[in-house]
């Protein structure tokens, strides 16, 4: 940036330069113009003798210009001189004479010495019956018409050193406040490990800075989201598995081989803990997938979801399903997934309910919220596991012996996913309350 700030001034610098240069230049030669036409009037309508009687009438009466003298020349000779002392003295610029008598005809030309430039004006003069040749010279310095411009142009260039010197000094401190927050993040980001993913950036101000900061602190938060959930599939696996693995190596170490009737009892039973650890990954392989948002969302009428779900589970024998309470309210859901943690409600309640007890299905809008519910008639939850239910692995007391564990678990990963939530509460006159709670379309859960 400061060469290119360098680069610019020093370019504007001669380009002013060279216009100021070409202004006082034209200023020299409108003042030779002006005394050509001033040595023309001196001599205009006056009886002239002679050649000499012509120049001492011009150097006489026309002054010389700024910065600049004037002589008269007879014969290639310096003859006449003003009579008051001039500032510039061209007869004594060696070589000057020489070349301000060559030519024919009046001229503005320039003679440049060793240490000096000249603009002159040469106009001969003649006059019928004088032999001599004569010309009125006038002369300008042009070095001293530039002062002026050279100490603007100095002054130019001492400004600019400065100002560039500020700009650098100003930018170092500005580009190090700017660049702090970048040095940071590759500072972080060389930290950050798998054991040791919680460490985010400070976003300070609304700077593009800050909000790529922001976006990588995000991007954080998602890999250990993700990392996270590896971590808890790991565990719930070595957790979920360690059961069955026991229970198939115990039959295989005490199963006789040569009792055909224990070999077939082993085997069954091996089998039924193989599909059961196969159902457990394909559950756990599922709560991973709903641990993401839901994507593909539409907005439905809750009333019409929980119909449909009526329609599903009344032909499932051994209970009367009952289509209660239904609010009419928009809800933004994923539809399979939410029938889906819907339909695991209904099967829970049917298979603890008591035979021939009524379970309901509603859809009750409240406080901003749709509560998506399945009311049986069982035995209920007891308060101090109604949290743990609904995490992976955990079953109630009155769970029924096979289940994994994480049917429950994946309902709450739905309704996370949504931005709700799931629990169960007392159902008047006995029995639990299994619910969804969703917020609104439009709305977002407090």
């Amino acid at each position: 940036m400061l060469v290119v700030a360098a680069l610019g001034m020093t370019a504007a610098g001669l380009l002013t330069y060279q216009a100021q240069r070409a202004f006082v230049f034209e200023q020299i030669d409108h003042a030779l113009r002006t005394q050509a036409g001033l040595a023309e009037r001196a001599v205009e309508g006056s009886a002239v003798e002679s050649v000499r009687d012509a120049l001492e009438r011009i150097l006489s009466s026309t002054p010389a210009p700024q910065n600049g003298g004037s002589l008269g020349i007879v014969d290639g000779r310096a003859a006449y001189l003003p009579g008051l002392a001039e500032s510039f003295r061209p007869e004594e610029v060696p070589g000057f004479l020489g070349v301000a008598t060559l030519g024919e005809g009046a001229r503005i030309d320039t003679f440049a010495a060793a240490d000096v430039v000249v603009r002159y004006l040469v106009v001969p003069l003649s006059v019928a019956g004088d032999p001599e040749r004569g010309a009125y010279v006038a002369a300008i310095d042009v070095s001293a018409r530039l002062t002026g411009v050279d100490r603007s142009i100095g002054l130019y260039a001492v400004v600019s050193a400065t100002v560039l010197l500020l700009t650098a000094v100003l930018g170092w401190f500005v580009a190090g406040s700017l660049l702090a927050p970048i040095r940071r993040l590759h500072e972080t980001a060389e930290r950050i490990n798998l054991s040791a993913l919680g460490e985010r950036i400070p976003v300070e101000g609304r700077d593009d800075v800050s909000r790529l900061t922001a976006t990588v602190n995000r991007m954080l938060d998602r890999i250990g989201d993700g990392v996270e959930q590896q971590r808890r599939l790991l565990a719930d696996l070595r957790h979920q598995l360690r059961a069955p693995l026991t229970v198939v190596r115990g039959h295989l170490e005490l199963v006789d081989p040569d009792d055909p009737g224990d070999v077939i009892a082993t085997r069954r039973i091996a089998l039924e803990e193989v599909d059961r650890m196969a159902r457990m990954i394909d559950e756990l392989a599922r709560l991973v997938e709903l641990g993401l948002p839901a994507a593909d969302r539409v907005t439905v009428d809750a009333a019409a979801l929980a119909r449909e779900l009526h329609e599903r589970v009344r032909g499932l024998a051994g209970h009367e399903w009952v289509l209660g309470r239904a609010d009419a309210v928009a809800v933004s859901v994923d539809h399979d997934r939410i029938l889906e943690a819907w339909l695991q409600l209904a099967d829970n309640a049917s298979r603890y309910a008591p035979a021939a007890t009524a379970i309901v299905i509603g859809a009750i809008a409240e406080n901003g919220t749709v509560r998506l519910s399945v009311r049986d008639h069982g035995a209920g939850v007891p308060l101090e596991e109604r949290e743990a239910i609904f995490l992976r692995g955990e079953r109630g007391s009155g769970a029924a012996p096979g289940g994994s564990g994480l049917g429950l678990a994946i309902v709450a990963a739905i309704a996370r996913a949504h931005g709700g939530t799931a629990d169960v509460a007392a159902a008047d006159g006995g029995g639990a309350v299994f619910s969804i709670v969703l917020p609104l379309a439009g709305r977002t859960a407090d």
